[in-house]
Parts: C-alpha cells; sequence; structure tokens
C-alpha cells in the first residue's frame, strides 16, 4: 500500500500495519497517489517522484527474520526494580508476596527503521495464547499467585529468537500448604481439648450423683 509517507503493509488477521521507509531501501518515502502494479511474476512497482520502486513482497521476509528480542526492564507497582546488571543475564526475577503487579519492558534490534517492532508475549501458567502488542512494547500482570513462572516474548509477524524470562512470585503466607496445615492443626487441637474438657464436665456431673445418691 503505497502512501506519503512509505509503505504500508496491512496484515488483515492481525490488523497490524508494517511500515517502511528510506531506512529499508525505498527509494524515496513521498509516493504518487497510492498507484501500483503488479507484475506477472508478483513484482510490485510504485511510482515516484524519482523513478519506480520495484521489489518482491517474497525477498522483504529473510531480512525481517534477524530481528533479535531483548528486555530493557522491570517494574513492580510502576517502580524499576534494580538488579545491579543487566536484565538478561539473570536466570530468575523473584516478586516478593503482596506485589504481584508487575511489568515487563522489551525492545528489539529492528533500528533500521522507523516503523516500531510489534511483539507478542505470553506467560505461562497465566495466558493461555500469544497475545500480540501492536502498540506497546511492555506487558503488565496483576494479581497473580505465588508460583514459578516464565515469560516468553518475540518479534511479530516474523518468527524471531524467542526471549525468555522466569519469574517467582512468592506467596502469601496465609495461602501457603503449611500456613494451612498450622490452622488444621489448631483446629483439631481446640476440637480436641473441647472434647475432653466436655467428658471432664460428664464425668465430674457423674461423680456427684452418685455421691448424692448414697
Amino acid at each position: 500500500m503505497a502512501t506519503f509517507n512509505g509503505l504500508s503493509s496491512f496484515h488483515p488477521g492481525t490488523k497490524v500495519f508494517v511500515n517502511y521507509f528510506i531506512q529499508d531501501g525505498l527509494m524515496e518515502n513521498e509516493f504518487r497517489e497510492s498507484k501500483s502494479l503488479q507484475g506477472n511474476d508478483g513484482t510490485l512497482y510504485f511510482p515516484t517522484n524519482k523513478g519506480f520502486t520495484s521489489f518482491h513482497p517474497d525477498a522483504i521476509l529473510p531480512s525481517l527474520k534477524n530481528v533479535s528480542v531483548f528486555f530493557t526492564g522491570f517494574k513492580i507497582f510502576d517502580k524499576e526494580k534494580q538488579f545491579g546488571k543487566n536484565i538478561n543475564s539473570i536466570s530468575e526475577i523473584f516478586v516478593p508476596a503482596g506485589f504481584n503487579f508487575f511489568t515487563i519492558l522489551f525492545s528489539s534490534t529492528a533500528f533500521n527503521t522507523l516503523q516500531p517492532s510489534v511483539f507478542e508475549y505470553k506467560l505461562e501458567g497465566v495466558d493461555r495464547e500469544w497475545i500480540i502488542a501492536s502498540n506497546t512494547n511492555s506487558a503488565n500482570y496483576t494479581n497473580i499467585d505465588g508460583g514459578d513462572y516464565t515469560f516468553r516474548v518475540r518479534a511479530y509477524p516474523n518468527s524471531s529468537v524467542e526471549r525468555t524470562l522466569k519469574i517467582h512470585v512468592a506467596t502469601l503466607f496465609y495461602k501457603t500448604a503449611w500456613f494451612r496445615l498450622l490452622i488444621f492443626m489448631a483446629l483439631a487441637l481446640v476440637v480436641f481439648y473441647f472434647i475432653r474438657f466436655r467428658e471432664k464436665q460428664m464425668m465430674k456431673k457423674k461423680k456427684k450423683k452418685t455421691i448424692d445418691y448414697f
């Protein structure tokens, strides 16, 4: 699709536009009245003030596959978490109990274009399907139960290498198995001593009746 500011490729399934500019190899960014021509071999021709820009759609795919994704930050309750080293070299991120609202930031190496990268991501154990982040380079999660999770992100629609991040969310103490066991044991002791107390009361009443009888 020709425009007055580069060429645009529209993906109907995802409703995502990918734009191309001079940085991507175009002769110029301005095209004439959105006109174009397709040759018998599938080559597309777009007229400009400097001549024709031509390419085959399949020819642009290999360059897109070289995109690499990396993490740029991690926020808990919108506050940047400091690690003391590059987040991409961290094996696992620990989220304290009760601080289960966090944001994962990411970017890509597609620096040769004015078009920002489009990403898709999922948090295993939470997201059933991949989520397309067409207008952002971050993922927000809230009210996540305690446990171990793996966050996965990759550039879209090309199949770039995935970047993964392991996240451990601490469980609130009253939701842990040991706390529930303690509660169960405490209730069992209360019931036990209540029964013993009732038995002793019954025994005292029986003894009193026996004494009164004689």
